[in-house]
């Protein structure tokens, strides 16, 4: 059976996910949590206590986005979204990567590394993600490291807090699929990943966006 730490455990997706995941031994570690996550702490000595080595499979859902421009946030803010988004999963999975052989780690980013946000501070960091996926070299033929992009997701609760409604309305009616991504579509696709062994495709990222970026038309 095997062994699935999911990092980052409030959301719905990550319970979405787990519930697909009904044939693995999947843990928890979040806010909420009896260990609780503490995604601003990048001391090696707090990553070592908190992520277990004796996993098979990690997977990161993480994510901070703020209703302001970059330069509208104090340094707090911009440092706190850095933490968070960035720096805690790329010192982690360096860490699992370095003393895991057999580790297959997957990173929850977002199409906004790609494409901007309002949020620069969030943009910047999913860029970094991106970024790290592609160029870290995995020293063991084992290891796997992927990033899974999706544009927006419906039933998240980062678009359902959303207040311009009117705008998001206007995404999905001119998006090819003339709606947005389900929360249970990306856990879906991210169990077939866990269940099968698509070890072969590592360091890269597997945009969910339903075709949105397309731009050559007949």
């Amino acid at each position: 059976m095997k062994k699935v730490l999911v990092i980052g455990a409030s959301s719905y997706l990550s319970q979405s996910l787990a519930s697909k995941l009904d044939h693995c031994d999947v843990s928890f570690i979040g806010r909420k949590t009896p260990e609780k996550l503490n995604a601003l702490n990048l001391s090696s000595e707090y990553i070592k206590e908190t992520i277990s080595l004796n996993k098979d499979i990690y997977i990161f859902n993480l994510g901070l986005i703020q209703p302001k421009t970059i330069f509208e946030q104090s340094s707090e803010e911009i440092e706190r979204s850095m933490r968070i988004n960035l720096l805690f999963v790329v010192k982690c999975s360096e860490y699992i990567l370095d003393n895991n052989s057999k580790a297959k780690v997957l990173i929850i980013g977002s199409e906004s590394g790609k494409k901007g946000s309002y949020d620069t501070t969030y943009f910047l960091a999913k860029a970094g993600l991106r970024a790290y996926v592609k160029e870290r070299y995995l020293s063991s033929q084992y290891q796997q490291l992927l990033l899974f992009s999706p544009s927006t997701i419906g039933d998240s609760a980062m678009t359902l807090n959303r207040n311009d409604k009117e705008r998001l309305n206007e995404y999905m009616l001119n998006h090819p699929k003339k709606r947005f991504l389900c929360n249970d579509e990306l856990a879906t696709i991210m169990s077939q990943f866990i269940k099968d062994d698509f070890s072969y495709i590592t360091n890269t990222e597997i945009e969910i966006n339903g075709g949105k970026f397309a731009r050559m038309k007949y």
